[in-house]
């Protein structure tokens, strides 16, 4: 599994002995150490170029079909680049493709009952994989319906364009509202909506990893403790 860990992987690295957690990228990996280039905006530049050699570490790197992580040590570090030792036992802990991440994201869509006007309604998803999203609307759609779907990632750039097939639908009620949710799988993207996806998809599962470690560590700190 080794080889799943290569140049380019967006990383995150945590400490484990310290509540210090850095994100960057993989410029170089071989049997001697693995390089990573720290992110441009991260504050803690400073304080890893000054970190002591042999401190533990938890790396979990962002694959192409699954987040991976490993232990491993580092070897030095200065304001732009961490060397860590190379990976050794490699845990894959979460498939990517079979995973929803919660978001909030604005999503247009053409439903059946609209195909004669082209009316366009919108809804939002509440989570997202690679293949599906969970939507909420105020639209009734029902199972094996087909609509056509632009979801907005980002704000200022062009939607992603799919086609959806209704696959799981329930009516809910939110603030007196009669709403529905509906799990819609998703097809025909092209194969850069696809990556853009992917990319969008691996930012949030990394920060719900992050957020994940942060947690515990606080839970862990003693009563009255100070960082």
């Amino acid at each position: 599994m080794r080889d799943r860990i290569r140049k380019d992987l967006k990383v995150e690295i945590d400490f484990v002995n310290r509540s210090i957690s850095v994100v960057g990228t993989v410029t170089h990996v071989d049997r001697l150490a693995l390089v990573v280039s720290l992110a441009p905006n991260d504050d803690r530049k400073t304080l890893l170029a000054s970190l002591t050699k042999e401190e533990d570490v938890c790396v979990t790197a962002a694959g192409d079909d699954a987040l991976y992580r490993f232990r491993s040590r580092l070897l030095r570090s200065s304001a732009l680049l961490m060397y860590l030792s190379p990976p050794g036992e490699i845990e894959r802990f979460q498939r990517r493709e079979n995973v929803r991440e919660r978001c909030l994201l604005m999503v247009e869509f053409v439903a059946l009952q609209d195909l004669a006007t082209g009316q366009r309604r919108q809804g939002t998803a509440v989570n997202i994989s690679c293949g599906g999203l969970m939507l909420v609307c105020d639209a009734r759609i029902e199972v094996g319906d087909h609509v056509e779907v632009s979801i907005h990632l980002t704000p200022g750039a062009a939607p992603l364009q799919a086609a959806g097939t209704v696959v799981r639908t329930e009516q809910v009620s939110r603030f007196g509202r009669n709403l529905y949710r509906a799990a819609l799988h998703l097809t025909g993207l092209t194969r850069s909506d696809e990556k853009r996806l992917l990319q969008f998809i691996t930012r949030l599962q990394v920060g719900a990893v992050s957020g994940t470690v942060r947690e515990m560590r606080t839970r862990q700190l003693p009563r009255g403790h100070r960082r």
